[in-house]
C-alpha cells in the first residue's frame, strides 16, 4: 500500500518538473538551444537551458529556466531561500558588483555560483551567527587557530 504523503510529495515532484520543463521549453530555438536529447532527462534538460542562457548573459531567464517559475511568482520560495529565482539574481548582482569575485566559464556553474552568492548575501545575519558559534566552538585560541599560531 502506498503511503499518502509519499504520494502526495511524488504528485507534487512531478508537477514541479513539469513546470521547469514548460519554463525551459519557451526557449528552445534561441540562439541554438536545442530541445530535450535522447536519453536526457527533465532536471539535465533543464540545467542544460539554464546553463546556455547564463552563458549568452541572461541571468534572469537562466535562474527561471532552472527553478521552473518565474522571478515574480507569488507562490515561490522568498527571496534567500536557494530554490528563489531572485537569490540567484541577487547572487549575479552581488557577483557583478564586486568584480566578479566568482567567475567561471560554464554557464551551469555561473548559475551555481549565482544562487551561493545570493543566498550569502540575503542572509548575513545567519552568516554572521554560523561565524560566531564556529569561534565559540574553538574557544579563547581561534584567532591563533586561524592565524597558524602567529601572535
Amino acid at each position: 500500500m502506498i503511503d499518502r504523503e509519499r504520494g502526495r510529495k511524488v504528485l507534487a515532484h512531478i508537477k514541479q518538473t513539469e513546470a521547469r520543463v514548460a519554463e525551459a521549453e519557451q526557449y528552445i530555438g534561441y540562439k541554438g538551444i536545442e530541445g530535450p536529447r535522447e536519453h536526457e532527462d527533465a532536471s539535465a534538460f533543464c540545467q542544460r537551458v539554464a546553463g546556455d542562457l547564463r552563458s549568452l548573459g541572461m541571468v534572469v531567464e537562466a535562474h527561471e529556466a532552472l527553478q521552473g517559475r518565474r522571478y515574480d511568482d507569488p507562490n515561490g520560495p522568498s527571496l534567500g531561500e536557494r530554490d528563489s529565482v531572485l537569490t540567484g539574481v541577487a547572487g549575479a548582482l552581488m557577483n557583478g558588483l564586486h568584480g566578479d569575485i566568482m567567475r567561471s566559464s560554464d554557464g551551469l556553474h555561473q548559475v551555481g555560483d549565482d544562487l551561493a552568492l545570493g543566498v550569502v548575501a540575503t542572509n548575513r545575519d545567519k552568516s554572521g551567527e554560523a561565524i560566531a558559534a564556529a569561534f565559540a566552538l574553538l574557544g579563547p585560541d581561534a584567532m591563533d587557530f586561524l592565524g597558524g599560531g602567529r601572535r
